[in-house]
């Protein structure tokens, strides 16, 4: 039998899913981010295709920048403020999204603010 350190885990070579994601060159916050907003399918809109060419404009502008001058500190603030924006929008585009397919769903019908009609023929079919 071997010592505590050195016998098997139960869990086998698992790692933790963060470590994974890194060493496949994967930013595992974007796809936990991703993760929670309940995988919403939506066309990209021109306002995130523009917040986005902006920011590939801001990244060109960093990477010409030499470090720690002021036009390196402006465009790192700036991408972080883009980046920020962006993050907002697609959650709130999102969000319009899912709120919609949620009041389009027929079985939710019935808890919809302002359907009295239905919950009427609900209550004269008990």
């Amino acid at each position: 039998t071997e010592g505590g350190s050195g016998g098997s885990s139960i869990f086998g070579g698992a790692r933790p899913r963060e470590l994974a994601l890194q060493e496949a060159g994967r930013d595992y916050r974007k796809e936990e981010l991703a993760l929670s907003r309940g995988g919403v399918n939506r066309k990209e809109s021109a306002d995130e295709k523009s917040m986005k060419e902006t920011l590939a404009g801001l990244a060109e502008t960093l990477a010409g920048a030499a470090a720690n001058s002021d036009e390196h500190k402006a465009a790192t603030a700036a991408i972080s403020q883009k980046e920020a924006e962006l993050a907002k929008l697609t959650a709130e585009l999102d969000d319009k999204v899912k709120f919609s397919q949620r009041s389009g769903n027929p079985g939710n019908a019935g808890n919809a603010p302002g359907n009295a009609g239905n919950a009427e023929n609900i209550a004269k079919a008990e």
